[in-house]
């Protein structure tokens, strides 16, 4: 089946380093994820966005690209036109009139996260400064299985900790003897970007075969059950080598032989059977 949209992660999967689409891992300057994106585009094939960024940030970063939806929070909202329709998708998450990030942070739990994890978890500021709907955006360096087991136990059935890929940045208040810093979400339990895909693809009626998704990290790996096929960055795995371990057994997974938004061109070339 000819492939009718692309589902993509922007932070080290299309974009390079510092986030830029024109620069390679390295930093060098490059075009090729760019002419990519317009070739695509230009045949006719959706390109959706899927990313931990909130609405504001993916609505600017998908203009300036031409692309029009995309899903933010790690599936928490699809955006379709550009905003003009915003859908949430929090499953039964009970918010009392408030926003899910006020609902979230008026139960104290972020407060007893931080005394809980000590000097291994705190807010990624700058960007958890920008305005969010429905996660709070966190760094550090904890558990993942063992930090959702405490939510429960605690009462926080309804949330999750999500690892969303490896930091290249410091934190603040973390100490130096802690290693690599991960990208967290805390959200409720219903979301996740495969579940926000799926939605996406039953109401457009795309078959998974008509699919594609690209990503870096666990959170983005889930949508490898989702669509037909799900290109995972090499600097993903290097980053993370417990992801390896993962895609063993999950049949519809390839890896791209470069890194971050050399590897998005790559991929997006094999998918659609183009010839870079």
């Amino acid at each position: 089946m000819a492939i009718r949209v692309i589902y993509t992660d922007l932070d080290g999967t299309m974009m390079g380093s510092g986030g830029c689409l024109f620069k390679d891992a390295g930093g060098e300057w490059t075009y090729e994820a760019s002419n990519v994106l317009v070739e695509a585009l230009k045949s006719g094939v959706e390109v959706v966005i899927v990313s931990g960024r909130n609405r504001s940030q993916l609505r600017e970063a998908a203009r300036v690209m031409g692309i029009r939806d995309y899903i933010s929070e790690l599936g928490a909202e699809i955006s379709y036109n550009q905003g003009k329709e915003n859908v949430p998708l929090i499953g039964s998450f009970k918010t009392d009139g408030k926003s899910v990030y006020e609902a979230i942070k008026d139960r104290g739990v972020i407060e007893a996260l931080f005394s809980r994890f000590g000097d291994t978890l705190e807010y990624h500021t700058p960007w958890s400064n920008e305005p969010r709907s429905y996660s709070h955006l966190l760094r550090g360096a904890v558990d993942v299985e063992k930090t959702n087991d405490w939510l429960a136990e605690n009462g926080h059935m309804d949330l999750k900790l999500v690892d969303n890929g490896q930091l290249a940045s410091r934190g603040e208040r973390i100490n130096d003897h802690i290693g690599v810093l991960h990208a967290y979400h805390l959200l409720p339990e219903a979301v996740d970007k495969a579940g926000a895909v799926r939605f996406d693809m039953e109401r457009r009626g795309f078959a998974p075969g008509e699919t594609v998704a690209l990503g870096d990290s666990w959170a983005d790996l889930s949508l490898a059950a989702v669509v037909g096929t799900f290109y995972l960055m090499k600097n993903g795995l290097e980053a993370d080598p417990t992801l390896a371990e993962a895609i063993k057994d999950i049949d519809n997974v390839v890896v791209s032989k470069r890194d971050k938004s050399l590897g998005w061109a790559d991929s997006v070339n094999d998918a659609l059977g183009q010839t870079p």
